[in-house]
């Protein structure tokens, strides 16, 4: 009857109503309970390097997780219970489950029953121990004990862990002690992570530094003896070109100096540059590596893309800070520098023009028998040669005697093609001539040999 149905349905009503408010009741526990768990120290800590991890390796598609302090739930019951699922859920990367759907969960609570059901929420609380899988292998507080205890005796000198549970429905607590105190795991390995990290940097950068200033102080030293190098050469040359002139007494000196349009700056490192390195001071060293760095850092701005040899190459090419002129000194008369207006004569401007060549050439062969010379002092063997096709072709003939004499006076041995060019002058000591003979109606060529004395051309029977 209706008055049956009626009674039915309010039973039916006040037990659902029961039903409701204990269910109410198990979320409101499985709340608390959740929350004591999430108050473990360092447990957020270690969920969080987890997803840290995984956000580095590229393996984690969730937003970036919520600090410790938002695990807290603003309602009660259910609704506090899901936001604080919700909450955590952030925390954990997406588990093999997620694709197939989700599994059924046991929700362990102190001192209550379980509550099975199916939910994608819960499994976000698997961290804790609170909530997993039924049937899933859990590690137990023995088990973890068991492998603190066999990985203590290998911690260095200053660190101990130990492990507590003041509440057997409570996740076990590992804390270390090291130098700097005590914390949580998580948070030592944090700690530790990031010391270790920054000591990696400070020594990659001190290395960078170190490495820079031994490439920068190689630089120095190398362009140092490149400078050395030109001015000694330029010495060894004028030497030589003070002992040679024109027949009017015209002669010849190289000036090399530091160009007068260098910046102050730049002027200063050539003068450090210039210094012997043995005598510069450690505080001129760091001045001249300092300017050296400082340099290549405008020219690397300047042209990212060009490699590093070629960037120095060009940046710290030290003929660009110097000049070379060539001046000239007439008896008697003060010395000019050699330009297109100077008054020479034609032959003159000849002479004049390979001198310096010349004197370059013979300077380099002093300069290398020197290098090759013995113990006591004594210069080494070295090969004088100059090779020169179609010699002297546009000086004039009255000119060949003091380019001969020339080469002779620089100790300069000359081997040379010419269609007019002979050499059979006073100034020559020594030579060998071969003369090409061509005949076009035979087809033939005769190779005719001689020989100069100085006084006395003669015709012999072997080159």
């Amino acid at each position: 009857s209706a008055v049956e149905q009626r009674a039915e349905s309010q039973a039916a009503a006040r037990s659902a109503a029961a039903r409701h408010v204990e269910a109410a009741e198990a979320c409101e526990a499985m709340r608390l309970t959740l929350t004591e768990v999430l108050a473990t120290p360092g447990l957020v800590d270690a969920v969080e390097d987890q997803d840290a991890t995984a956000d580095r390796d590229g393996l984690s598609d969730r937003a970036p997780a919520a600090p410790a302090g938002a695990i807290v739930a603003r309602s009660a019951g259910p609704d506090g219970l899901r936001e604080m699922i919700d909450a955590v859920e952030h925390l954990l990367p997406a588990g093999p489950d997620d694709a197939t759907g989700a599994p059924a969960v046991s929700v362990a609570t102190a001192g209550s029953r379980s509550v099975h059901r199916d939910t994608t929420g819960l499994d976000a609380v698997r961290a804790g121990g609170l909530v997993h899988p039924i049937g899933a292998d859990v590690t137990s507080a023995d088990s973890v004990r068991q492998s603190l205890r066999q990985r203590r005796d290998a911690l260095g000198a200053g660190w101990d862990a130990e492990a507590r549970q003041p509440d057997p429905a409570l996740p076990l607590v590992i804390d270390v002690t090291g130098p700097s105190g005590r914390a949580p795991l998580a948070a030592s390995v944090r700690a530790v992570s990031r010391q270790h990290q920054q000591l990696a940097d400070l020594l990659n950068r001190k290395q960078d530094d170190a490495l820079r200033e031994l490439l920068q102080g190689l630089i120095a030293r190398e362009i140092a003896e490149k400078v050395h190098g030109a001015d000694r050469l330029v010495r060894l040359m004028n030497q030589r070109l003070g002992t040679v002139a024109t027949a009017h007494e015209v002669g010849v000196r190289l000036r090399w100096r530091r160009s007068p349009e260098l910046d102050p700056t730049t002027a200063r490192m050539v003068d450090l540059l210039a210094t012997r390195p043995d005598l510069r001071l450690e505080e001129d060293e760091r001045e001249l590596r300092r300017a050296l760095s400082d340099r290549l850092d405008e020219a690397r701005a300047l042209q990212p893309d060009v490699p590093y040899r070629q960037l120095i190459a060009d940046t710290l090419d030290y003929k660009q800070w110097h000049e070379m002129s060539v001046m000239l000194r007439r008896e008697g008369g003060k010395e000019t520098r050699l330009s297109r207006r100077t008054p020479l004569s034609e032959g003159e401007k000849k002479i004049v023009t390979y001198l310096p060549l010349f004197a370059a050439v013979a300077a380099s062969y002093d300069a290398l028998a020197e290098q090759h010379g013995t113990p006591d002092g004594r210069r080494g063997d070295i090969a004088r040669f100059v090779l020169l096709d179609d010699a002297f072709a546009k000086v004039s003939e009255d000119n060949h005697a003091s380019l001969f004499g020339l080469l002779v006076t620089l100790d300069l041995d000359l081997i040379a093609t010419s269609e007019r060019l002979w050499g059979t002058h006073a100034t020559v000591p020594e030579l060998a001539i071969t003369e090409v003979v061509r005949d076009a109606n035979l087809g033939m060529i005769l190779l005719e040999h001689y020989r100069w004395d100085g006084a006395t051309l003669e015709r012999s029977d072997t080159p």
